[in-house]
C-alpha cells in the first residue's frame, strides 16, 4: 500500500497510524524518495502486529536505509511512504490481511 506525499516530511518528525493484522506478521514501513539519479531509496523501520489494533508512532529518525547509505532520509525529497509485506518478514506462499487506517505525519509538540 502506497500513501503519496506531495511536500516531503521536512515539516515533521513522526509518521502515525492505526494497524492490525488476520495474524501475528512483521511489515516494513518504507520512506521513498526520488534520490541517486532518480531511482527510488528507501529507508525502512519494521513493525509487528497481530490481531489487535493499536496506535502505532515511528520517529523518522528510527527510519534507516534499504541500501549503503548511512545518514537519514532526505525528508524534503521523500515522496510516498509504503506498507510492505515482503519475504524478508514473511514466507514465500503464506497470506494475511493487514489493516492500516488513519495515516498522518506529525510534529511533536515544543
Amino acid at each position: 500500500m502506497a500513501v503519496p506525499i506531495d511536500d516531503g516530511l521536512a515539516e515533521v518528525d513522526r509518521v502515525a497510524f492505526r494497524a492490525s493484522a488476520s495474524r501475528p506478521m512483521r511489515i516494513g514501513v518504507h520512506l521513498r524518495s526520488a534520490e541517486n539519479g532518480g531511482e527510488p531509496m528507501p529507508w525502512v523501520r519494521s513493525v509487528y502486529l497481530d490481531s489487535t489494533p493499536r496506535d502505532i508512532v515511528l520517529p523518522l529518525e528510527e527510519f534507516r536505509t534499504a541500501g549503503d547509505v548511512d545518514a537519514g532520509p532526505p525528508l524534503d525529497q521523500v515522496r510516498a511512504l509504503l506498507f510492505v509485506a515482503d519475504t524478508v518478514n514473511a514466507q514465500t506462499g503464506t497470506n494475511g490481511r493487514v489493516i492500516v487506517s488513519g495515516v498522518r505525519a506529525e510534529r511533536v509538540a515544543e
